[in-house]
C-alpha cells in the first residue's frame, strides 16, 4: 500500500529541480508524533479518493476473503 501511495503522489506532484534546491532539508516535519512530508501543495482530491478506495477494497478482501 505504501508503494502505491508513493507512486500516486510522485505521479501527481513531480519534484522540480528548483523545488529541491529551494527547500530546506528533506521536507519532513514532525506533526502529532509522526513525520509528515510537506510539499506546500495540496494533493488533488482524486489521489486521496483513489487511495481511500484502494485501502477499503484491500481491507474488504482481507476480511471477506479473496473472491475473484
Amino acid at each position: 500500500m505504501e508503494d502505491y501511495l508513493e507512486q500516486l503522489v510522485e505521479n501527481q506532484l513531480p519534484l522540480k529541480v528548483d523545488d529541491v534546491a529551494c527547500s530546506e532539508g528533506s521536507g519532513m516535519v514532525w506533526e502529532n508524533g509522526l513525520f509528515v512530508y510537506r510539499t506546500g501543495r495540496p494533493l488533488p482530491l482524486r489521489v486521496v479518493d483513489d487511495a481511500i478506495r484502494q485501502v477499503r477494497e484491500e481491507r474488504a478482501q482481507q476480511i471477506l476473503g479473496k473472491h475473484s
